[in-house]
C-alpha cells in the first residue's frame, strides 16, 4: 500500500512529467499548425479548461496545506499543555495540605484531562504529518502552478499571429470547421 507521500510525489511526477512534454518541439509545432490552420479558438478554450482544472487542484491544494499545518498549532499549544498539567498536580496537593482536600478530586480529574488532550494532540500531530506531508504538498503545488503557467503561456501565444512562413507568405488557411485541403 502505498503511503500519501508516495501518492503525491507521485502526482508530482507526472505533473512535472507533462510540463516537460509541453515543452517539447513536437508541442511547438503543434501549436503553429494550430494557428495555421485558424483553428486557434477551439484549443485556446481546451487549455483554458485545463487551467480551471488546475486552478481548482491548487484550491485543493491549499486547503490540505491548511490541513497539514494543524501540526504545528498543535505543537505550539505543547508547553502549555506541559504547564496545565503541572498546574492541576500542584492544585491538587495544595487542596489536600490546605484542608479542601474535598475538592482535590476535581483538580486530579482536570489534570488527568490535560493528559488525555496532551496525548490526542500529540497523536493527530503524528497521524496528520504522516498523511499530509507539508512539503510534498509544497511541491505538488508548485508544480502545478508551473504547468498551469506554461498552458497559459500557450494560450496567449495562440492569440498571436501565425509565424511559419507557409503561412506568413499568404498561403491559404482552412477555416475552422472547412474540411479538406486548402484551395
Amino acid at each position: 500500500m502505498s503511503t500519501a507521500r508516495e501518492i503525491m510525489d507521485g502526482i508530482d511526477a507526472l505533473v512535472v512529467s507533462l510540463e516537460a512534454l509541453l515543452k517539447t518541439d513536437t508541442v511547438d509545432a503543434l501549436l503553429q499548425l494550430v494557428a495555421e490552420l485558424r483553428i486557434s479558438q477551439p484549443v485556446k478554450g481546451a487549455l483554458k479548461a485545463l487551467g480551471n482544472v488546475l486552478d481548482t487542484l491548487v484550491e485543493w491544494l491549499g486547503k490540505l496545506e491548511q490541513v497539514a499545518g494543524v501540526p504545528r498549532f498543535l505543537e505550539s499549544v505543547g508547553p502549555s499543555v506541559t504547564q496545565l498539567d503541572q498546574l492541576f498536580s500542584a492544585s491538587g496537593e495544595q487542596l489536600q495540605q490546605s484542608g479542601m482536600g474535598a475538592l482535590a478530586p476535581l483538580a486530579t480529574s482536570a489534570q488527568v484531562a490535560v493528559q488525555l488532550f496532551d496525548k490526542v494532540r500529540r497523536a493527530v500531530e503524528r497521524v496528520i504529518q504522516g498523511m499530509l506531508p507539508q512539503e510534498a504538498l509544497q511541491r505538488l503545488r508548485d508544480s502545478v502552478l508551473r504547468l498551469k503557467a506554461t498552458l497559459s503561456t500557450y494560450g496567449e501565444r495562440l492569440d498571436g499571429p501565425p509565424t511559419r512562413a507557409g503561412l506568413a507568405s499568404g498561403a491559404p488557411a482552412l477555416e475552422s470547421g472547412a474540411q479538406g485541403r486548402p484551395t
